[in-house]
């Protein structure tokens, strides 16, 4: 059970610490994520965005938000 309750806990964790583009375009949209820590999880991820109207903008754009 233990175990059990280990890997669960490891699959929210890598999910929260390590999201895709799409969980940074959704979250930053819902308001769970400020301007400044999606840019910052954004560049860990390695993307680039030049959009004028900022990182919600390029979310728009690529697709990301549904």
């Amino acid at each position: 059970m233990k175990i059990l309750f280990g890997i669960i806990i490891g699959f929210v964790g890598i999910w929260w610490f390590f999201p895709t583009k799409d969980d940074i375009c959704q979250r930053l949209y819902d308001g769970r994520y400020t301007e400044e820590q999606a840019t910052a999880k954004w560049r860990m991820r390695g993307g680039r965005y030049g959009s004028g109207s900022g990182l919600i903008g390029t979310c728009r754009y690529k697709g990301y938000l549904k």
